[in-house]
């Protein structure tokens, strides 16, 4: 399968957890409709909607919003937007829907990686969650076979 039908597939099969459960993904909202929500959401967290998030996470808020506008700047519809646009955009709406949430562990994080051996692209998505427990089980096995980690500034088993 192509990453174009299996990008297709992944974003018409993931629904966002949203704020009363509206928020738009890629394959369900036209371009100002999307735009529309962002700018509600923004509207919100301007106001007292969201006074649990921290001016860090409004920050991040603000920076991923901006990212959508970027993306969707000048496209007449989704269906403009190539690949590696649409993975962009459904980060940063899965990071505005995170934050939102109050659900960062949750959020998922989708990317392009050359299959080893291969020069085709295979789109992976992990949750925050999963990339934190796969970088705590490198850590592990680094420190249980004495490779060195600078982090640490030792080796294991010394």
């Amino acid at each position: 399968m192509t990453l174009r039908p299996m990008l297709a597939a992944l974003l018409l099969s993931l629904s966002l957890h949203a704020v009363a459960g509206d928020a738009p993904t890629v394959n369900n909202a036209t371009v100002p409709q999307f735009l529309a929500w962002h700018d509600e959401v923004a509207q919100r967290a301007a106001g007292r909607d969201f006074e649990a998030l921290s001016r860090a996470e409004r920050r991040q808020l603000a920076d991923a919003q901006a990212e959508i506008r970027r993306t969707l700047d000048g496209k007449a519809s989704m269906s403009d937007l190539d690949d590696a646009a649409k993975i962009r955009l459904f980060n940063a709406q899965e990071r505005v829907v995170a934050l939102v949430n109050q659900a960062e562990d949750e959020r998922l994080v989708c990317s392009q990686r050359k299959r080893l051996g291969s020069h085709r692209h295979q789109l992976e998505c992990r949750t925050v969650a999963q990339m934190q427990r796969d970088r705590e089980a490198a850590r592990t096995a680094r420190l249980r076979t004495g490779v060195c980690d600078p982090a640490l500034g030792s080796c294991g088993g010394n």
